[in-house]
């Protein structure tokens, strides 16, 4: 029986040539089915007919059962595209998201600042590293 010693228990250690060297000759040795291996086959163009079909079903699901819901829980979608027009012609849209982005931007000013002061305190004291475990 020929056995082949194991590469993992090598009495001396290599040097970074002989490594390189080694790992460019396993990564010759590798299988000829890995390089053969590429993306899966397309389905064809029926694909995004599914996918169009699924969209309207759940757009059609969405407004017949949203009309039998209260709006306070869940609007239907021709009434949020209603109520956005009107938002948008009243120019009321842009303050509206322009108050939203202001909150937006504070809370994550406030957390990096937060995360990174949390952050550095962890790396300087292992107390501080102990109890975030």
């Amino acid at each position: 029986m020929n056995v082949k010693p194991d590469k993992l228990s090598a009495a001396a250690p290599m040097t970074q040539t002989e490594a390189t060297e080694e790992a460019i000759a396993m990564q010759e040795e590798a299988p000829a089915e890995v390089e053969a291996l590429g993306p899966p086959p397309k389905a064809g163009s029926k694909l995004w007919m599914i996918r169009l079909t699924s969209m309207v079903v759940v757009i059609a699901g969405w407004e017949f059962f949203g009309r039998k819901v209260n709006p306070l829980f869940m609007s239907f979608p021709s009434a949020i595209i209603k109520a956005a027009w009107a938002l948008i012609q009243s120019g009321e849209l842009l303050l509206s998201l322009e108050s939203s982005f202001k909150t937006l931007l504070l809370g994550f000013v406030i957390a990096s600042f937060i995360g990174a002061c949390i952050g550095l305190l962890i790396g300087r004291y292992r107390a501080v590293d102990a109890a975030d475990r």
